[in-house]
């Protein structure tokens, strides 16, 4: 399908980043990155990784299709004022679903926060501004996370050996 990312798991074939989260935590992490299939916080789960793709991420997409995914002739600029207010009215129902929280689903971190920190961190890189207090420090905690530094710089090193 030409997307990224994609993952093979036997003879499995996957893309859309949501999906793979889900796949991968419901396979391999132990019940610890995802609540159980039937549960209220399952339904909250799967909110925030619905959310995060078609809400927060859709405008962002937007952008970086009329920056440089988009052959030039079809490309808008004049989209990224109204990409940009999507992007602000997502980070406003985000801000009230997190609250005082550490993390969506309350003091337990999932799979769902690595989507949504993740795009927060795509909407930092796009120049957009993140000024909720909660968001801000979401971000920061997650950012910070041992195994996302330590992944960052596996990333880092591999990319140096080329």
């Amino acid at each position: 399908a030409g997307k990224v990312p994609v993952i093979s798991d036997g003879e499995l074939v996957m893309f859309e980043s949501a999906a793979i989260m889900a796949y991968l935590a419901d396979r391999y992490g132990d019940g610890v990155f995802i609540p159980p299939a039937g549960t209220p916080e399952r339904g909250l789960y799967d909110q925030w990784s619905y959310f995060s793709a078609c809400e927060l991420e859709q405008p962002l997409w937007t952008i970086g299709k009329h920056k440089f995914a988009l052959p030039a002739e079809h490309r808008l600029p004049e989209i990224f004022g109204t990409a940009g207010w999507e992007f602000q009215q997502a980070l406003k129902i985000l801000s009230q679903g997190l609250g005082d929280n550490e993390y969506l689903l309350g003091d337990h971190f999932s799979a769902v926060d690595i989507l949504v920190a993740q795009t927060l961190n795509w909407g930092v890189m796009f120049k957009q501004p993140v000024e909720q207090p909660n968001l801000v420090a979401y971000l920061e905690r997650l950012m910070a996370r041992p195994a996302r530094v330590a992944a960052l710089q596996r990333e880092t090193q591999a990319l140096e050996d080329r």
